[in-house]
């Protein structure tokens, strides 16, 4: 009888254990595998961002695909960050082992005013269970694809930035020359 009276603690206890391993996403594939990576946080009350690499390894002739989203939990609208003639909701960078920014992307070369209008500012509303998604892709050469060409050695790195403002969960992938 004692046994069963530690047993059950413990098969509960497993269970949660479980559980925080499923929401911390480590189901996920690891970077330098060919399943998908996907990594979420929460950086506001009510909100979700997730950030989903469509697989965890960058070769020649397949793009990697950076899908962002940002999704409302909650039961009433949030705002977001306006969006200007000068700004993007996403903006991504990868980083190195060392945490190092290898790539950052560019900033259009257009001259913004330091006040923009009011005609200029949208501004954005989140409404309860609205998704907001965010796309680009990396690959190693040209072709023709809209991808950003990355020129970079074989090694492990990390999608990072921010979206509307939020920092992203960074996700891990693994380039394989």
């Amino acid at each position: 009888m004692r046994i069963r009276r530690f047993l059950i603690p413990v098969g509960v206890g497993l269970f949660f254990l479980a559980s925080a391993l499923v929401a911390l996403n480590l189901t996920s594939a690891q970077p330098g595998t060919d399943g998908p990576v996907i990594v979420t946080s929460h950086p506001a009350a009510n909100l979700q961002l997730t950030v989903t690499l469509n697989h965890g390894r960058l070769i020649l002739g397949r793009a990697l695909t950076v899908q962002v989203e940002l999704t409302n939990t909650g039961t009433e609208p949030v705002t977001l960050q306006p969006d200007g003639v000068c700004t993007t909701p996403l903006r991504l960078e990868l980083h190195d082992a060392s945490g190092r920014i290898v790539w950052s992307q560019p900033v259009p070369m257009i001259a913004c005013p330091q006040q923009q209008p009011p005609a200029y500012r949208k501004l954005a509303l989140l409404n309860p269970g609205e998704t907001r998604p965010a796309a680009t892709c990396f690959e190693l050469a040209g072709t023709p694809d809209q991808c950003v060409v990355l020129d970079l050695p074989s090694a492990s790195y990390w999608v990072a930035g921010t979206y509307y403002g939020f920092t992203l969960p960074q996700a891990a992938f693994r380039i394989a020359r």
